[in-house]
């Protein structure tokens, strides 16, 4: 994910001041349209880190012989090696 990040703002550096030449003939239109343009290009780079995938958490099942908690989804006990419906 940090590459993306990276990708994200080397395209911002390079064609920022690309567009900023074309923006600024356009007068204040031109200003505003380049820095609503730049906060969104970075804050698209800096948000890329709220959606890393979460932790997946596992459901628990107890055993009925010794009432230990097995990951839902075992067949058998992961200590006494009893079947676990």
């Amino acid at each position: 994910m940090e590459s993306r990040t990276a990708l994200r703002l080397g395209v911002a550096v390079i064609v920022l001041p690309a567009s900023t030449l074309v923006l600024l003939a356009a007068g204040p239109l031109g200003w505003l349209v380049l820095l609503v343009g730049a906060s969104l290009v970075i804050s698209g780079a800096l948000g890329e880190r709220d959606r890393l995938p979460s932790r997946r958490r596992h459901s628990y099942t107890d055993c009925p012989d010794c009432g230990t908690h097995n990951v839902t989804g075992r067949t058998v006990c992961r200590d006494c090696g009893a079947g676990i419906a």
